[in-house]
């Protein structure tokens, strides 16, 4: 595994190229927001434009799990809408994949994304790993807290879980908190977790002790073991967010930290992503 930290950058700063993916998906561009250089893991947005169709049947030869930021897109016959989620394992069969109207798109490949025709290989489709279609606007929150540490009778956020790896127990989901959520002059520890957290902000702000202020659009790939925190909200806000490589529990610091509103932009990002660096500031759309 070869992705760098970064945490964070804003995705409006990320220029679209239309050869990312030339061969792979025509007539779509992309921006890469983070690549690890020895298998091809990534993290894309892909913006498919009107009228994008694929008519040749296919199946991919990796994982792909999408999240719809903008439009719609239809894949095997089932239309993804905004803020529609799925996990496509590799060989699920793709009769066909259109964008009549367009749409921009989360997209994870678990490698380079390469697809393959005709029947798959035996044993590269696994069943299991499939989740089809989740419309996330037609489900309820879910106010459990991540952490028992965490005072029981206090609603820190909500979570709409999305899919939970059944081998691995890697875990895709939404978190969200209300406005105002900590007061002037509280403390909080710190926090870590063996497993990749991965999060693209959806709406909304994050003011992060360690990194600074997250806007719409705000990406980061934390790696395991690193502290982060504490973390307050004006606004409120929503998070597509992915723990990896790992299962996700917290491991907290001994001591606490002095928070402040509106912490300093201090970026962790791989040398070529450096101009692409900007002060954050709220950005409609947020891609």
């Amino acid at each position: 595994m070869a992705r760098p930290h970064i945490e964070f950058i804003q995705a409006q700063a990320l220029p679209w190229d239309a050869s990312v993916y030339r061969d792979f998906r025509p007539g779509a561009d992309a921006k890469v927001l983070s690549l690890d250089s020895e298998d091809g893991e990534c993290s894309v947005l892909i913006r498919y434009p009107a009228g994008w169709k694929q008519d040749a049947g296919e199946h991919l030869l990796v994982h792909e799990e999408i999240f719809v930021l903008d439009g719609t897109i239809e894949i095997a016959g089932v239309e993804y809408g905004r803020h529609f989620y799925a996990y496509l394992p590799a060989g699920y069969p793709r009769p066909s994949a259109s964008s009549k109207d367009g749409a921009v798109v989360l997209t994870f490949f678990s490698a380079t994304p390469k697809a393959g025709r005709g029947k798959p290989a035996n044993g590269l489709y696994d069943d299991a790993l499939l989740v089809k279609c989740i419309d996330s606007l037609g489900m309820p929150w879910n106010d459990r807290p991540f952490d028992r540490e965490i005072d029981p009778g206090i609603v820190y956020g909500y979570n709409k879980t999305l899919r939970i790896d059944p081998y691995t127990g890697e875990l895709s989901n939404l978190f969200g908190t209300g406005a105002q959520t900590h007061p002037d002059g509280w403390a909080a520890k710190l926090e870590k977790h063996e497993c990749v957290e991965e999060m693209y902000l959806l709406t909304g702000d994050i003011h992060a002790g360690n990194c600074g202020v997250m806007q719409a659009g705000a990406y980061f790939w934390r790696p395991a073991d690193i502290y982060h925190g504490p973390y307050a909200s004006m606004a409120g806000y929503v998070s597509f967010f992915r723990c990896i490589h790992g299962k996700m529990f917290n491991i907290w610091s001994d001591h606490e930290v002095d928070f402040g509103w509106n912490p300093p932009y201090k970026p962790v990002v791989p040398t070529e992503m450096k101009k692409y660096v900007q002060e954050p500031m709220a950005q409609t759309p947020n891609f």
